[in-house]
C-alpha cells in the first residue's frame, strides 16, 4: 500500500484526526490524505453519517471494513457494503447487530464461505436460513448452523450424521439438543465425541454416571472438570479442602466470600492461593501482609507478590511501595500496573475535559 504522508508526520496527523473538536471538513480531508488516516476516521465515534456515506465508496478496503462495522452507519449504507467486492467488508456487515432481515436471505448464498459463516452465527438469523446452509458445501458453516440456538431441532439428526467430525461435535454443543441424540453420542466410539458430551452441563443423571466411569481418562478427567466449572461457589467451598481443582476455580469466582479466601490461602495448594491474591474480593489486610511477611522462600514470596500486583483492589500505596522491592521482576511488574493506572486516569480527565467544551 502507497502512503501519500511520510511516518515522521504520521503521528501528529492521527492526534489531529482523532480530536473531536476537528471540523467535518478536515475529518474528510484527513481521510482522502492517507489511508492510515481513514481508518481512524472510519472508527471514530465523531465521524458523522454523512461523511460514513462518503467512506463507503473509498478505495482502501480496510476504511470500508471500518465504516461496515460503525454503529452510526446508515442502513442505506448498510445496503451498500453488503454488495461490496472484498469479502471482508462484507463479513462486518453480516456480524452488524442490526443487520436488515432483508439482507440475511441474499448473504446466506454468498459467495465467500466467511459470509455465509457470519450469517450462520448471527443471532438473529432465521429458521428458513438455518436451514438452507445447514447443507452447505463448506464444513464450518454447517458447524456454526449446528451450534445456533435457532437451529430447528429437525435438522440436528442429519447434521449429527455430517461426515466433517466437527460439525457432528457442534451438534453436541448445542442447547437444544434432543436426549436420543444425546444418549447416542455419549456411547459414541470416538473418544473425543464423548468428551464433548461430558462438558455438557446439566447431563441427566444416568449419563453423568456412564461418563464418570467412561474406559477412556481424557473422558472421565473432562466430566469431572465440567462438574466443577458449572457447580455453585457454594458446592465448589465443600469441594475444595479435598479436590485442588476445585479450590483453584473456587479462588477465580466473583461471589467468592472474604472468609473464603483467606481459607484458600492457607491450603497447600500454589495455584489456589495465586488465584486467591488476584481475587478483588480478597481483604486488603490480608496483601499488606502478605508483602510484610518475610518468612517465604524468595521463589513463593516473589511469585506471590506478582498476584497482588495483578489484584485489581490493590491499594496505589502498596504498589508503589512494591516498586521499591529487592530484584527486578516484581518491581518492574508494579511499574507496569502504575503506568496503567496513570493513563487510563488521563484517559478518563481527558474524555471529562471534551464534554466540558463547548
Amino acid at each position: 500500500m502507497s502512503h501519500s504522508i511520510s511516518d515522521a508526520e504520521l503521528p501528529a496527523l492521527k492526534k489531529e484526526t482523532r480530536d473531536r473538536r476537528t471540523t467535518l471538513e478536515r475529518r474528510r480531508e484527513l481521510a482522502a490524505l492517507d489511508p492510515r488516516l481513514g481508518w481512524i476516521v472510519a472508527r471514530s465515534k465523531h465521524t458523522p453519517p454523512e461523511l460514513l456515506t462518503e467512506l463507503v465508496h473509498h478505495p482502501d478496503g480496510w476504511v470500508r471494513r471500518h465504516v461496515a462495522q460503525h454503529p452510526r452507519l446508515s442502513t442505506p449504507d448498510v445496503v451498500r457494503l453488503a454488495a461490496d467486492q472484498a469479502d471482508f467488508v462484507v463479513c462486518r456487515i453480516a456480524e452488524r447487530p442490526d443487520l436488515p432481515l432483508d439482507l440475511f436471505a441474499p448473504l446466506s448464498a454468498h459467495p465467500s464461505w466467511r459470509v455465509r459463516n457470519a450469517i450462520a452465527q448471527h443471532p438473529d438469523v432465521s429458521a428458513d436460513v438455518l436451514t438452507r446452509l445447514a447443507t452447505d458445501e463448506e464444513g464450518s458453516v454447517r458447524s456454526a448452523v449446528a451450534v445456533h440456538p435457532r437451529t430447528p431441532v429437525a435438522l440436528l439428526y442429519p447434521l449429527a450424521d455430517d461426515p466433517v467430525q466437527p460439525v457432528r461435535w457442534s451438534v453436541i454443543g448445542n442447547q437444544n439438543l434432543p436426549l436420543d441424540l444425546l444418549e447416542r453420542f455419549a456411547q459414541d466410539d470416538n473418544e473425543s465425541t464423548r468428551a464433548s458430551v461430558a462438558s455438557r452441563a446439566n447431563l441427566p443423571e444416568a449419563l453423568q454416571e456412564a461418563l464418570a466411569h467412561d474406559p477412556s481418562p481424557v473422558v472421565r478427567e473432562r466430566f469431572e472438570d465440567a462438574r466443577i466449572c458449572h457447580a455453585s461457589t457454594a458446592q465448589l467451598a465443600l469441594w475444595a479442602p479435598e479436590h485442588p481443582k476445585a479450590a483453584m476455580e473456587l479462588a477465580r469466582r466473583a461471589d467468592v466470600a472474604p472468609d473464603t479466601l483467606l481459607a484458600l490461602v492457607q491450603m497447600d495448594n500454589e495455584r489456589a492461593r495465586w488465584s486467591a491474591y488476584i481475587n478483588s474480593n480478597m481483604p486488603v489486610d490480608e496483601l499488606y501482609a502478605l508483602v510484610n511477611d518475610t518468612t517465604r522462600s524468595a521463589w513463593e514470596r516473589e511469585h506471590l507478590l506478582r498476584a497482588v500486583i495483578l489484584n485489581p483492589a490493590v491499594p496505589q500505596e502498596l504498589l508503589e511501595r512494591l516498586t521499591r522491592e529487592p530484584g527486578q521482576s516484581v518491581p518492574a511488574a508494579a511499574r507496569r500496573v502504575l503506568n496503567r493506572r496513570r493513563a487510563a486516569m488521563n484517559t478518563r480527565l481527558a474524555e471529562a475535559r471534551a464534554r466540558r467544551e463547548p
